[in-house]
């Protein structure tokens, strides 16, 4: 039987992981998605977004167990280090990106590093509830504005609403 004290602990990771923030963050751009599609007449693809919430949810959850850990960089290094090595087993099934794209990826693998480190840093001193959200909900908002100034990219209304939604949950 488990101590109490470890029960307690799992209790209070559950209890953090289950907040209202977290899973909308996570969870509702799919829900919003394929509300959108059937409004318009589509048939979502129940697979998809049977996948989707389960990334979701995972996202959340590693997010928690980072949180909650005691040493949350040895912690972090493990879940990152299997979500590579499970990436570099499945590159065998795929063709090299085009020679185009290398410095994009590149890009992308230094900023989400970066993005690591920070937030990192941001579970030191505040509550899972808080960063979190907080960190989920300014991605799209610097995608979007960083593909407007660099790539000329402007999202339709209809695009700027989803972030909106994303983004402020």
């Amino acid at each position: 039987m488990a101590e109490p004290q470890v029960v307690a602990s799992r209790y209070a990771l559950w209890k953090a992981a289950i907040k209202w923030p977290m899973y909308s963050v996570a969870v509702m751009p799919a829900l919003l998605a394929s509300g959108w599609l059937q409004s318009q007449g589509l048939d979502p693809r129940w697979g998809q977004l049977g996948l989707f919430l389960l990334a979701a949810v995972l996202h959340a959850s590693w997010n928690a167990f980072v949180k909650a850990s005691g040493d949350r960089f040895l912690t972090f290094t493990a879940i990152r280090g299997t979500g590579t090595l499970i990436g570099m087993a499945a590159a065998f099934f795929v063709p090299l990106p085009a020679a185009e794209a290398w410095p994009y990826l590149i890009a992308g693998v230094v900023i989400h590093n970066a993005y690591y480190v920070v937030l990192l840093q941001a579970y030191r001193f505040g509550d899972l509830s808080h960063v979190y959200p907080l960190a989920r909900g300014v991605a799209p908002l610097t995608v979007a504005v960083l593909s407007a100034l660099v790539a000329g990219e402007i999202p339709s209304s209809d695009g700027i609403i989803a972030i909106a939604l994303v983004a402020f949950g």
